[in-house]
């Protein structure tokens, strides 16, 4: 019987095997070592959501494939952050648009390590908050919420945060009570074919059809080749072309250091124009909410003796009142969002009293200048 196993990489572990053509649970464990010894068909890893910013990217129409070479830069941009660490995936879609799920390269690395550890290879890897069922619908998995925001993007934190998101998202509608989520239930949902998949660059899982396409090898070398002659052929047109191209980059360059002077590191100038338009049009608000929410969420992890008493987002950033037990746990969550390059923070205001310490601090996106 063809069977997916689904791992959620929470603490303890939960791994549950579907049957592929019914989505029936065959069995749940909290121990590999429990697993029967057949190998699936598919694994799926699901990662904890609040180690995974997602976000989305609008690409300019006769520049899509050239921009999406040039996506780590625009990602740069996005997450006012330095690249390096940092890992992606991307998916366009059907919009001038690219879903783009980011985390951190040690987390990628670990994820991928437990799972070799047990004997078992991911097929695909994606963030708990994509297996969700419906958008904007509230799920709790333990002391977890998960919230899908759309197709391919969404959160999972403390409930305070994502009853925060979600507010923000539905323009501050009542809550409702979220669905009770168990492992079972989130490993049908993740069997039916998530489109994203954080396996890609480095970390991208060899094909399960390499074997039987080995013997082909030679044919397709000989097809390349080919192809390669064809290609030459139309060499005199692509030079052509290649001349006028480099005409309308340097117009657009051009174009950019006029209307930008205070930019000096110039890549691709297109991409750039079409990311300061996005950001003029402020059109990523809600997407904005979500990363700053996440930031403050890792933030937080530092700061057990520390309660969030209310949240807003207004004007890019985000307004959280504090209280705290003690002052050094609001200087570990200061020095936690100090470490963060993606935001910047800052204490607007403070008061000690007999209960512990109250605050009022601003999270904004961007690097501190």
């Amino acid at each position: 019987m063809p069977a997916t196993l689904i791992v959620w990489l929470l603490e303890p572990p939960r791994f549950v095997l579907v049957d592929s053509a019914t989505l029936a649970i065959v069995g749940s464990y909290q121990d590999a070592t429990l697993l029967p010894p057949v190998k699936p068909e598919q694994t799926i890893a699901l990662v904890p959501g609040e180690l995974v910013y997602a976000t989305q990217l609008t690409l300019a129409a006769k520049q899509r494939s050239k921009q999406l070479k040039a996506l780590g830069f625009l990602l740069e941009e996005e997450l006012a952050t330095e690249l390096d660490g940092l890992h992606w995936s991307a998916v366009p879609n059907a919009a001038l648009s690219v879903d783009v799920l980011v985390t951190e390269r040690r987390f990628m690395e670990a994820w991928l390590q437990r799972l070799t550890d047990w004997g078992l290879r991911a097929d695909v890897v994606i963030p708990d908050y994509l297996a969700l069922p419906q958008i904007n619908t509230l799920y709790a998995a333990g002391s977890r919420w998960l919230l899908r925001s759309g197709p391919n993007s969404g959160a999972s934190a403390e409930p305070e945060l994502i009853a925060a998101l979600y507010q923000e998202l539905n323009q501050a509608e009542p809550l409702e009570p979220p669905v009770q989520l168990g492992a079972s239930d989130l490993a049908q949902l993740a069997a039916k074919k998530p489109t994203q998949n954080l396996l890609a660059q480095t970390f991208a899982s060899e094909s399960s059809f390499a074997s039987p396409l080995r013997a082909y090898r030679w044919v397709a070398l000989a097809a390349c080749v080919a192809g390669l002659i064809a290609l030459l052929g139309l060499g005199l047109n692509v030079y052509r072309l290649g001349r006028a191209d480099v005409q309308l980059d340097a117009e657009m360059e051009r174009v950019f250091r006029e209307a930008r002077p205070d930019v000096k590191r110039i890549i691709d100038p297109r991409a750039q124009l079409a990311q300061e338009f996005t950001a003029a049009t402020n059109g990523g608000q809600a997407r904005d909410a979500l990363g700053l929410i996440s930031a403050l969420g890792r933030a937080k992890q530092s700061s057990p003796g520390l309660k969030i008493k209310t949240l807003s987002f207004r004007d890019g950033g985000l307004q959280v009142d504090i209280h705290a037990r003690a002052l050094a746990d609001l200087d570990r969550l200061m020095a936690s969002l100090g470490a963060d390059t993606r935001v910047r923070a800052e204490v607007k205001s403070a008061a000690s009293g007999a209960d512990g310490v109250s605050a009022r601090v601003n999270v904004i996106a961007g690097a501190v200048q």
